[in-house]
This record gives structure tokens, sequence and C-alpha cells, in this order.
């Protein structure tokens, strides 16, 4: 995809949950937005401005913790000279938004810092998109599920054979590179060079897609020379730059045949938002796909009614939601959808 091609935006509304994803030319997910329940409880979100309450002070780390007006809590990075009192309310601007075991990072607004007019979550990604966009309203939904599958997977094929493994720890982003699959033609280097040259146009479009930042260590496939490493080096950033739209830091390679990356957290990782902190689908996300399958069922057969039976937990968090959820189901499907709650643990979508 050049600068000059609009890449299109799918979106989908299905019970308790909105999703949104833009693909380039070639059909490969770059982008994904997920909002659930309407946008209620909703997260601070990159860019947004909130009123907060200083609930905490915490000099050791020059900062303070403060609870903004829709009840999450974030942390306040105190400027130079200046000082809060707990209970003292201030306005912020997102910075960075919330992962798992990091706070919201928020910063304070400027004494006649413009205040940006109220938007949805979904605008504020939107326009932050470094890209024209074009709504493609007859998309196969199912290419939704894919891209946020293919956000989750442990590895991504290579184009002309190889992998890219990608795992996130808490210091920083692994990345390695193998060369799986692959034909071996030309010298040691040629073949280090293509692997690498294609598995860095996958990876560029990978950080971005999972919403990975920070620090990323890509093992290359040696050997690599002066100058095969500065192209890989210069191709890597240029990528990232030009799917996020960021400033980006790349350093390498090293005598190891590492390359560093470096650019700022702003959003939630794709993960984060879908998975629990052991890295497995969270409650909420399987009901929510437990959801979109009913619905989807009875969009398929508009003459049938169902019923979709969940499991205790799932049940449980289900009528905590039932106003957000029940909007599509009673609304859009007619009151077509029953939600009961299952004998047993399992979840199970019925004809009746």
């Amino acid at each position: 995809m050049s600068e000059a091609d609009p890449a299109r935006l799918i979106m989908e509304t299905s019970p308790g949950e909105f999703r949104a994803g833009v693909f380039d030319v070639a059909g490969c997910p770059t982008h994904l937005f997920v909002e659930r329940w309407q946008g209620r409880n909703e997260e601070m979100v990159y860019g947004g401005q909130y009123a907060a309450l200083v609930r905490g002070l915490a000099p050791s780390l020059n900062g303070a913790f403060v609870e903004v007006e829709t009840g999450g809590e974030a942390f306040l990075r105190m400027p130079r000279g200046v000082r809060l009192a707990e209970g003292e309310r201030v306005r912020v601007l997102v910075e960075a938004e919330r992962r798992h075991g990091k706070l919201a990072r928020v910063r304070l607004m400027q004494e006649g810092e413009a205040e940006a007019a109220a938007g949805s979550g979904f605008d504020a990604w939107r326009d932050s998109l470094p890209f024209a966009l074009k709504e493609d309203g007859a998309a196969d939904k199912s290419e939704l599920d894919a891209a946020f599958d293919e956000a989750l997977s442990a590895s991504i094929p290579v184009p002309g054979g190889g992998q890219v493994w990608i795992e996130r720890t808490r210091a920083l982003v692994a990345v390695d590179i193998d060369t799986t699959d692959r034909p071996v033609r030309g010298s040691a280097v040629a073949r280090a060079l293509s692997v690498n040259r294609d598995a860095v146009n996958v990876l560029a479009r990978h950080l971005v897609l999972r919403r990975f930042a920070g620090l990323a260590v890509i093992d290359c496939v040696c050997p690599l020379t002066k100058t095969t490493g500065d192209e890989l080096r210069t191709r890597l950033g240029e990528r990232l730059r030009f799917y996020s739209g960021d400033t980006v830091k790349v350093r390498g390679p090293s005598d190891l045949g590492l390359i560093q990356v470096s650019r700022p957290w702003r959003r939630t990782p794709i993960a984060d938002l879908l998975l629990d902190e052991a890295g497995e689908l969270s409650e909420e996300s399987r009901l929510i796909d437990a959801m979109r399958s009913v619905e989807r069922a009875a969009r398929a057969e508009p003459a049938r009614f169902f019923e979709l039976a969940l499991g205790d937990s799932s049940f449980r968090l289900y009528k905590a939601r039932e106003a957000a959820g029940d909007v599509v189901f009673d609304v859009a499907l007619a009151g077509r959808i029953q939600v009961v709650a299952s004998a047993g643990r399992n979840t199970e979508v019925r004809r009746v």
C-alpha cells in the first residue's frame, strides 16, 4: 500500500461490541478497534481529555494517582514546579492507554490549552490513522474475525517462506525471524537478506496491528553485512512510520544480528482488550463471541427463533450488562433471541 492508496475500513456492530478494522490493498489488516457495551464504562482513550480527581500523591515517582470522570484510574507525571494536593480537581490529557499491569498515563492540561470537542473513542481512533480510509459496507465480516485472530497469533508466515515469532514480555517485545519452509537459493548473505527483508515488512505491520510499542528486539537471520543491516534498519523504520505515523528509533544490527526499535506506547494492545492476564480469552470475550454467534445465526435464518444458553459465570456477566447487550437482540432482530442460564457450564446456541 502506498501513501496514495485508500485503505478499506470494515465495521461491525454486534451484541455488546463494536469492531472495526483497516485493510490495505492486499487485504492485510493494519489497524483494529474494539468498543464494548456501547461505550458504557468507556476506557480512557489516547488523546482524550478528562476531568480528574487527585486520589494520592507519589513523590518517589514524581507523580500522582488520579481518578478520571469515567471512573478509571491513571498515573499523572508531575510537571516540574507544579504541586498538587489530594482531593484537588484537575483536567488531564491521556498520553498512553492502560495495559496489563500498567495504568493509563496522563498529563496536566496547560492553562490556555484548547479543549477538544467531545467525541467517541472510535472517532479519535479513526482520526489518528495516518492514511485515508474508504468504508467497505459490503465486506464479509469474517475478514474482521480473521484479522483479530491474526493479531493474537504467536507467529506470522512470511511471504515466500519463513515465520516471524512475536512474544511480548514485561520489559520488551521479543521477535525471532526463522527460515522455516523457505527455499534455499543464492549465497548465505543473499538468503539472509531475502527472508529478513520480507519479514521486516510483515513485522512492521504487526507491531502496529497488535498495538505493541516500547522496545522491540528483533533476532534477524544471519549473516548480515553492514550494507544489508543498514537496508533492514532503514526499511523497518520507514514501514513503522508509514503504518503508525509515530516517531520511531531504530538501532543496529548488533554483532549478534539484533535490531532494536522503539516507539512510544499509545494504545492498549489488542491482546489486553481480549485476553486475560494468563493469555486466555477473557470471560467477557467468550460471552461476546457467543452473542455474536447467535446473532449471526438469527440473521442467516430470519424466520427462526433462537436461544442462547450460557454457563453460570457467563450468564452472571450477561445479566450485569443485559441492557447494553439486548439492544441488537431486541431492536435489530425483533426479539427473536432469548438468553437463558444453562444447566451446565457450556454455552450453546439452540433453535427453538
